[in-house]
């Protein structure tokens, strides 16, 4: 197997996240939000050890919550990362991009402009936003809309279920983006990712409002879609059914 993302910098601007959510490890693993080094020191070194990279892959947990989050913007700005941004490979140009591969929060995002007019001044592609539950609908929905003003228009989402939701939570968020890629004509990938406690050893776990049944169903769709559900609208009804009783049933 060879992992994708290979002609990429890999790195860290901050760690841990200023949220507690019950169902993520971060806290525990990572404590509370904080910068880290220079992403430009940690760049330049990786660049004079095995040269010069295509990409800039950022495995920040939740980037736009960082006290300096517009300098780490104007960071990537000056490294070359901006819209268009291109790297030479033997003759051809390569288009380059930048991947905070966690995601976003959407409710920061939401709340000023600013951190989406920022992040549209590198070569983000995609925006990663997370859309954890339907009580998120609202931040989530803006700021996918204010992100298409600024030019956005290649999303991704990560979307958790078997916590606390229900198989109609989760298919009212998949049916959310296939609504918003129809009306905006945006491309927005959906990856939903099934909760496991973090001490759990084995992947046993059944939320309370789902089956072994349902999440076994789930997983085969996803099996084959290879884990994304696609915004296409045929598609999507095809392969979850039509209203959210077909996706039940």
């Amino acid at each position: 197997y060879r992992y994708p993302v290979h002609d990429a910098y890999f790195a860290y601007a901050s760690r841990g996240c200023i949220r507690k959510c019950s169902f993520c490890g971060v806290p525990k693993l990572e404590g509370a939000q904080r910068d880290v080094q220079s992403i430009t020191s940690v760049v330049k070194r990786i660049a004079a050890l095995y040269g010069e990279k295509k990409d800039l892959i950022l495995m920040d947990n939740n980037i736009v919550a960082s006290e300096t989050f517009k300098n780490i913007i104007a960071e990537i700005r000056d490294l070359g990362f901006v819209p268009g941004a291109k790297l030479r490979r033997g003759r051809i140009p390569v288009q380059r991009r930048v991947d905070f591969n966690q995601g976003v929060d959407a409710r920061i995002l939401c709340k000023d402009p600013m951190y989406l007019r920022e992040l549209s001044s590198i070569c983000i592609r995609p925006l990663r936003i997370a859309f954890d539950h339907l009580g998120l609908r609202k931040p989530y929905e803006t700021a996918v809309r204010t992100a298409h003003g600024f030019g956005l228009i290649e999303l991704s989402n990560y979307m958790l279920y078997n916590f606390h939701d229900t198989p109609a939570d989760l298919y009212q968020r998949m049916a959310l983006n296939v609504e918003l890629n129809e009306s905006l004509a945006i491309r927005i990938w959906s990856f939903p990712m099934r909760y496991q406690p973090t001490d759990l050893p084995n992947r046993s776990h059944i939320g309370e409002n789902w089956t072994r049944y349902q999440l076994r169903s789930m997983q085969l769709i996803l099996q084959a879609t290879h884990g994304v559900v696609s915004g296409a609208p045929a598609f999507f009804r095809r392969a979850f059914g039509p209203t959210v009783a077909d996706f039940e049933a």
